[in-house]
């Protein structure tokens, strides 16, 4: 099964892969009024914008200088996550 935060990740680099040809200050994704959506999404960064009355969907929106930075930010945990896991077995631990 794959992790919601995994997804974000991809969809992340996805999205800086797209911002590079067609450049947008913003980004924004549509999803069911159902409160653990709206959790992840806001633990995310992503802010509530609207209701979108036509697909009956929530609108939240998000600065695609913040999608840059959470790119940076998960680079650098996993980059920790494998710093500490190379120490622990140079030090001979499992």
């Amino acid at each position: 099964m794959i992790s919601g935060d995994l997804l974000i990740e991809l969809a992340f680099e996805r999205i800086k892969e797209k911002n590079m040809l067609s450049p947008s200050p913003v980004i924004h994704i549509d999803c069911k009024d159902e409160s653990k959506l709206k959790q992840f999404y806001e633990k995310m960064g992503f802010v509530y914008f609207k209701k979108n009355e036509d697909k009956d969907l929530l609108m939240y929106l998000m600065p695609m200088k913040k999608v840059k930075d959470a790119i940076l930010q998960m680079k650098d945990d996993v980059l920790s996550i494998i710093y500490s896991f190379k120490s622990r077995l140079n030090r001979g631990y499992p």
